[in-house]
């Protein structure tokens, strides 16, 4: 399977916002229709510009590197918590410090692995 860089995608779907962040497609569709993104809706199917993902990533503090897919950038709290093998009250209780970025999407929580990356390795 040949996998196009996002970066060099002009138009982003909800199947590709929910790979970006690991999350569920119907979460995708949530975010892009209740967040400030500018979302364009043709029929049944909705679509965001890469510039309007980026102003919004910006706009929340989550910086993403363009030489590396998407999906290649956040970590899950489950991979934080099996990284650090620790427990799920741990694991909030860290993202509640501000030691890394990261970004809320509804319920669901995802981190920068650049910033916790360079966290970790302090």
């Amino acid at each position: 399977m040949n996998i196009v860089n996002d970066w060099e995608k002009q138009i982003l779907t909800a199947q590709d916002i929910a790979r970006i962040f690991k999350c569920g497609k119907n979460l995708a569709y949530k975010i892009i229709e209740s967040d400030d993104m500018n979302a364009v809706r043709i029929g049944s199917t909705i679509r965001v510009s890469m510039k309007s993902f980026n102003e919004w990533i910006d706009n929340k503090g989550f910086l993403l590197n363009n030489e590396e897919t998407f999906d290649n950038q956040v970590y899950t709290l489950e991979e934080i918590k099996d990284i650090l093998k620790i427990g799920r009250n741990s694991s909030y209780n860290l993202l509640n410090e501000n030691y890394f970025k990261i970004i809320k999407l509804g319920k669901i929580v995802r981190i920068s692995k650049k910033s916790f990356d360079n966290w970790l390795n302090k």
